[in-house]
């Protein structure tokens, strides 16, 4: 009786040591994950050379361009004619705030996601059309980001509010 007692503590302390484990390593790899976007994204804004990045938005994987500055936020895809299935623009603000966007310029519609400085969504306005300018669009949360799609890609990926953006394992 001793020995079955003993397998069955031994058995219960490994299971339990492999569950905190669990809940302890899945945050750090998650948060590693995001720190290896930001560190892609000050990379970025360092080199000369504006190279696309690939994310994660939930379990989808696209390539964006970076809009870093200014002049590169206020361009956006105004002068773009039509955007592949899986591309999109990111933009990154030096803060977080309520960063507002209009379609100046725009040829076609897109869906707008707001995503906080923790690169989780947080917001989320789907199919604005380019006659909707000069109203702007602004999220209800605090962001530092926001990624320009084609219109109909959340609703396609199944992109929500919460979804985590991260950098694409390649």
């Amino acid at each position: 009786m001793g020995s079955i007692f003993k397998k069955t503590f031994i058995a219960l302390v490994l299971i339990s040591i492999g569950l905190v484990s669990f809940y302890l390593v899945i945050p750090y790899v998650k948060s590693l994950s995001r720190e290896t976007l930001g560190k892609r994204i000050e990379i970025q804004l360092l080199s000369d050379a504006m190279e696309p990045i690939d994310i994660e938005v939930g379990t989808t994987t696209l390539t964006v361009d970076l809009a870093l500055n200014d002049s590169a936020r206020e361009m956006g895809l105004s002068m773009t004619r039509n955007l592949e299935e899986k591309r999109g623009m990111l933009f990154v603000f030096e803060e977080p705030g309520y960063p507002a966007i209009w379609m100046k310029g725009m040829s076609f519609p897109i869906d707008i996601i707001w995503i906080d400085k923790d690169f989780q969504v947080v917001d989320i306005e789907k199919n604005v059309s380019p006659n909707t300018y000069p109203r702007s669009f602004e999220p209800d949360t605090l962001s530092k980001y926001v990624l320009e799609v084609n219109a109909g890609f959340v609703d396609k990926y199944g992109i929500m509010i919460g979804d985590m953006v991260r950098a694409a394992e390649k």
